[in-house]
């Protein structure tokens, strides 16, 4: 069932969702609740009919101009009523953090060594794709209770830092480093620990990611702690992305992440806000003219902006020319957008498969500080979106709308353009 009043399930069980608890939010193209999970409760002089409807005109007296403030300390209220919603909350804070901690621990064992740690292959690819699979190497680790250290056997293209690897951005996934784990080794041996699929992969080496989805590496009651198993792919995985995308203090510093807002209009303590994401430069031969028009996204963005009556729209794409484009197409909602070089996303000179960013990089045609920071930005602004038009196809979106998720401790309303989050029935599945 659901509480009407508020638009919220309050039976969540695992991934699934909707009025009657039916639906799996991975199998899903979209999650619209009849009201915004975040919608404070009917009062007297505030926005939001008995009917359903939660738009209201502009200067009207039924929006109330009550004090900034007190709308601040709504939402906040909102979201620990979210956070309190059914059997304990489906988000429940505490839990959270009890799966980071753990996570947390079997990274950072007290000794390192190939008894306490593995070393793991891993390619540069797309910065989110890096951290979705990152993410699942973190739980099969934790599934065999030994931290999972990246292979130092080469460098991250998008790193700027003389380590030139994640910690130019990130705190550390681990104490422990593969030096440390192969000074520690006396044996020479190369153990195969077996997956759930049946496949072997080396602990010194790197392993086949299987034919599915990162949410699905290592994925099983027996490789989950039971406390966390009932939560579902979708709140773990949430929880593992908690721990790796963990900024450090001086890059989050220096990107001056409110500073930017203000500047945009972004302010998304007084006013809800749609986050947007558009790809439309896909360049795998698979989907190369097989994306979504912008006229599908500007028919979600309005679907969205109706039903919870939201007219301000922050939008990352690798096209500039979506931001006019759209306003054109859209005129009664408002656009923002983190301003920078957007055409070095989109410009290609070779051949398809050359034109990835982390080949670029890798050839010195871009700057890698700054393609790291404006995708920093543009994720961070999209966590802070209280709903979300994107791509689920795109490990961009997947990622900002974690975050997002894990900011207002609820499932926010989404519609996906292209796909649902796992799709393994499309040559793109093992993307997902």
């Amino acid at each position: 069932p659901s509480d009407t009043d508020v638009g919220r399930c309050t039976c969540w069980s695992g991934d699934l969702i909707g009025p009657h608890c039916t639906r799996n939010v991975l199998h899903s193209l979209s999650h619209l609740p009849p009201k915004h999970p975040l919608e404070r409760r009917h009062r007297a002089g505030r926005c939001g009919d008995d009917d359903g409807s939660t738009q209201c005109k502009k200067g009207s007296a039924k929006e109330g101009h009550s004090d900034p403030s007190q709308e601040e300390e709504d939402e906040k209220q909102a979201g620990r009523l979210a956070l309190d919603a059914g059997n304990g909350g489906w988000y429940e804070a505490s839990l959270v953090q009890e799966c980071v901690t753990a996570v947390g621990r079997a990274q950072n064992p007290p000794t390192c060594s190939p008894e306490t740690a593995m070393e793991v292959n891993w390619d540069n690819s797309g910065l989110s794709a890096m951290l979705f699979f990152i993410s699942g190497l973190i739980h099969v680790g934790v599934s065999l209770s030994k931290a999972a250290t990246l292979s130092d056997a080469h460098g991250l293209v998008f790193a700027s830092c003389p380590a030139m690897d994640f910690s130019c951005f990130f705190l550390p996934f681990s104490n422990c480093t593969p030096a440390s784990i192969r000074s520690a080794s006396t044996d020479t041996r190369q153990e195969q620990p077996i997956l759930d699929d049946g496949s072997e992969w080396n602990v010194k080496g790197g392993f086949p990611v299987p034919a599915e989805e990162a949410e699905n590496i290592g994925w099983s009651s027996e490789n989950v702690e039971n406390r966390f198993w009932p939560k579902g792919r979708f709140w773990y995985r949430m929880a593992l992305m908690q721990y790796v995308f963990r900024l450090q203090p001086s890059v989050r510093e220096s990107l001056a992440l409110e500073t930017a807002m203000e500047d945009i209009g972004f302010d998304h303590a007084r006013e809800r806000v749609i986050g947007w994401h558009v790809r439309l430069n896909v360049q795998d031969v698979l989907r190369i003219g097989r994306g979504p028009t912008l006229q599908r996204h500007i028919h979600a963005l309005r679907t969205v902006a109706s039903r919870y009556g939201i007219s301000r729209v922050f939008v990352a794409t690798d096209d500039p020319a979506v931001i006019d484009n759209a306003s054109q197409l859209a005129p009664e909602l408002a656009f923002m957008h983190f301003q920078f070089n957007r055409t070095m996303l989109s410009e290609c000179g070779g051949k398809t498969n050359d034109c990835w960013l982390e080949g670029r990089l890798g050839r010195g045609e871009l700057d890698a500080d700054e393609v790291t920071r404006s995708w920093l930005m543009d994720v961070l602004l999209l966590s802070h979106a209280h709903a979300f038009v994107g791509q689920w196809g795109s490990n961009l979106s997947r990622l900002a709308y974690l975050l997002a998720v894990n900011r207002r401790h609820t499932l926010l309303p989404f519609i996906s353009v292209d796909g649902p989050w796992r799709y393994t029935h499309l040559p793109m599945g093992s993307f997902a």
